[in-house]
């Protein structure tokens, strides 16, 4: 809602607390032509599972696939599938584990990243602190 022309389907139970489900599928949803699907138990605490895709997600153009599981914690996986992420043609694929915390894996195909015309390709372990791999 909050726009014209907007569909909205959700089933929940017990939003925005231990044990949460949510089931939500939406067409124009805070912007044009969005997208979104997501499947969630326990949202926003320990033992998160949160599936998601979507189309032109917070910017132009954006598909994201996202499959979690203790989301914002330490043990995180995620897999996401994105084009057009936070800039203008970029293409990211990101894998892994344990994120944003020591023993990192993440691996990144990009494409005009934060500037024009850059291709870069990186695989790495432990990333952002000692023992980064970069390729």
């Amino acid at each position: 809602m909050n726009s014209i022309g907007t569909f909205r389907y959700e089933l929940r139970h017990n939003t925005n607390s231990i044990g949460t489900f949510r089931y939500e599928l939406r067409h124009n949803t805070n912007s044009i032509g969005t997208f979104r699907y997501e499947l969630r138990h326990n949202t926003n605490s320990i033992g998160t599972f949160r599936y998601e895709l979507r189309h032109n997600t917070n910017s132009i153009g954006t598909f994201r696939y996202e499959l979690r599981n203790n989301t914002n914690s330490i043990g995180t996986f995620r897999y996401e599938l994105r084009h057009n992420t936070n800039s203008i043609g970029t293409f990211r694929y990101e894998l892994r584990h344990n994120t944003n915390s020591i023993g990192t894996f993440r691996y990144e195909l990009r494409h005009n990243t934060n500037s024009i015309g850059i291709f870069r390709y990186e695989l790495r372990h432990n990333t952002n602190s000692i023992g980064t791999w970069k390729g």
